[in-house]
């Protein structure tokens, strides 16, 4: 349908006013079949010389430089030349789809995997970004988009039905849950949490510390010293630093010892590195201290996180947030 309504719209005999508000989803598709006439077996562009000459066939068709539905067909180009892929996140839990989830998650994510391997994507969201347009090729645009997400819509719900036929499940997946899970398959994620208890005994998670460490921006060795920290209240009683005094010589015994335990966090990891002297000096230097400022962040944060669970909406931070207050960065660690 949407090939059909960008071909019904005839450029030449559109008055100025019209021409001004064809929606960019239409220029780029006219577009492309003028740059595909150039020559013979051309699909996508590809290259940047192909992609200029794209961009130029899109200036072309302008009439004057006040149109802004083709300024938004330039800035939006890129979609033209990018082959459809279904995200990594998405496709992670296609494959971990089972016959055995009876929940309401796993059997639409089972449905939505039979669709993906019947259609080679996902089902349409059906849903537009504002665009430059008048009211009745906006009106249209939408119709064509809303009709596909319904068909879409309609063959995920065949499938559940199918699905938990098979599966003995009596109870319907409620219509809203369907609908919304279709609106936002794309974003579609599954997070796997471990435990602080088998955080700490193995290491066996998705970090690669050592590749980390190695990484100039990576916060990696706060986490490593921070650790280290861990292990030596659970020793001595109390934080690095927090009953030597503020003396160098005073904190020396205190750094030698973070040093040690932090040198076992990295053997755990099988990596042959150093802990940063730097970092450990300063949680030495640091004592347990707790600075509001940083308490405030780090609790608005948690809080977050926790409306997050409670409202069963949006993507959690998964496993391990490190804040550096001191340069305002933030980095999340699956370990």
């Amino acid at each position: 349908e949407l090939r059909r309504f960008a071909d019904s719209i005839d450029f030449a005999s559109l008055d100025d006013a019209a021409h001004a508000h064809v929606p960019y989803v239409v220029i780029l598709i006219r577009a492309l079949d003028s740059w595909r006439s150039r020559a013979e077996g051309r699909t996508l562009p590809k290259n940047s010389a192909e992609k200029d000459e794209f961009k130029d066939i899109v200036s072309k068709m302008r009439r004057s430089p006040q149109e802004l539905n083709f300024d938004e067909a330039l800035q939006n180009a890129y979609k033209a030349w990018m082959p459809y892929v279904i995200p990594d996140s998405v496709q992670q839990v296609l494959s971990l789809v089972s016959t055995s989830g009876k929940s309401d998650f796993w059997i639409l994510a089972r449905a939505v995997s039979q669709f993906v391997r019947d259609c080679g994507k996902l089902p349409l969201a059906g849903s537009l970004p504002d665009m430059t347009a008048s009211t009745d090729m906006y009106i249209k645009l939408q119709e064509i988009y809303s009709s596909r997400a319904d068909g879409d819509h309609a063959a995920i719900t065949a499938h559940v039905a199918t699905i938990q036929k098979e599966l003995g499940v009596e109870e319907p997946v409620p219509a809203d849950f369907v609908k919304r899970f279709c609106q936002n398959a794309l974003y579609c994620e599954v997070f796997q949490f471990r435990t602080l208890e088998a955080e700490c005994r193995s290491p066996e998670g998705g970090l690669d510390l050592e590749s980390e460490l190695e990484d100039e921006d990576s916060l990696v060795s706060w986490y490593v010293v921070l650790r280290a920290a861990d292990v030596f209240r659970e020793e001595h009683g109390s934080w690095p630093g927090a009953t030597c005094g503020d003396a160098e010589a005073a904190m020396a015994a205190d750094v030698a010892k973070l040093t040690g335990f932090a040198s076992q966090v990295l053997s755990t990891y099988e990596v042959k590195a150093s802990p940063d002297p730097k970092m450990v000096e300063e949680v030495v230097r640091y004592g347990g201290c707790e600075l509001h400022a940083t308490s405030s962040v780090l609790g608005g944060i948690t809080s977050q996180e926790v409306v997050k669970l409670v409202a069963k909406q949006y993507s959690p931070l998964c496993n391990t947030l490190i804040l550096d207050g001191l340069h305002g960065k933030m980095q999340v660690l699956e370990v």
